[in-house]
């Protein structure tokens, strides 16, 4: 009985191909005919009509005009003593990211998918450096410029004297205190044997210290805002 079934079942199966053979054969003569009496006209009017058809279910891509945000720059020190600077910042995921130092283009990098993004050794001249960042996306628009940051070079060591007491001088007697006074550039931060000294209006300091018996040695360091020291050496002599 089942091999019965599976006899029919075969039979069947030759007939729909039978039938599907002798569809796809008339439907190749109807073509045939249709070429032949109106010519390739017709499959050029066929193929308007699917251009048409994909146009109207598709509708084309609205151009983006909208330019990014104005990229956001990290703050950073407003002197340094290095000829190259790295900088951080936040922009439009994805956008070109512009560096711009006094108005000329110097590098460029890609924000990341957060928005974030580093420009690594970016070079400054000595002086003022007026520093911005444009970004521009993937369909061209560029932002406005970011707020702009000054940064300074300075390579000079800052100005550091000592006008009290002498080098080398020698107390004597039972009174131990003596006071160190000078004076260096002005906002420098000076240090005697690394404890913080007074600082006072242009640029003086003062610092306390008590003596031991013998050499006492100071070491006095003016340190600028960019990073520049300048170091001294005290002897003092206590009998």
């Amino acid at each position: 009985m089942k091999k019965f079934s599976s006899s029919r079942w075969v039979k069947k199966q030759e007939i729909k191909n039978i039938r599907r053979t002798i569809f796809f054969a008339i439907l190749s003569l109807i073509l045939i005919f249709f070429l032949f009496y109106f010519g390739p006209s017709i499959l050029i009017k066929l193929s308007i009509f699917l251009g048409n058809f994909r146009s109207s279910s598709f509708p084309p891509e609205v151009e983006d005009k909208v330019p990014p945000a104005a990229p956001e720059l990290l703050p950073f020190p407003e002197a340094t003593s290095s000829a190259y600077i790295n900088l951080h910042g936040f922009a439009e995921a994805g956008a070109k990211i512009e560096i711009f130092i006094n108005g000329v283009s110097q590098k460029n990098t890609v924000a990341d998918n957060n928005g974030g993004f580093i420009v690594n050794n970016i070079e400054i001249t000595e002086g003022k450096n007026e520093i911005y960042a444009l970004a521009t996306d993937d369909a061209g628009n560029t932002s406005q410029p970011s707020e702009k940051i000054i940064v300074t070079l300075d390579k000079t060591p800052p100005s550091l004297n000592i006008l009290q007491p002498e080098d080398k001088a020698t107390f004597y007697g039972s009174s131990r205190a003596v006071e160190i006074k000078g004076e260096a550039e002005e906002e420098a931060i000076v240090t005697v044997n690394d404890h913080l000294a007074t600082m006072e209006a242009g640029g003086k300091f003062r610092y306390s210290s008590t003596l031991s018996p013998g050499v006492n040695n100071f070491k006095i360091v003016a340190t600028d805002k960019a990073g520049n020291q300048t170091e001294k050496e005290l002897i003092l002599f206590l009998e």
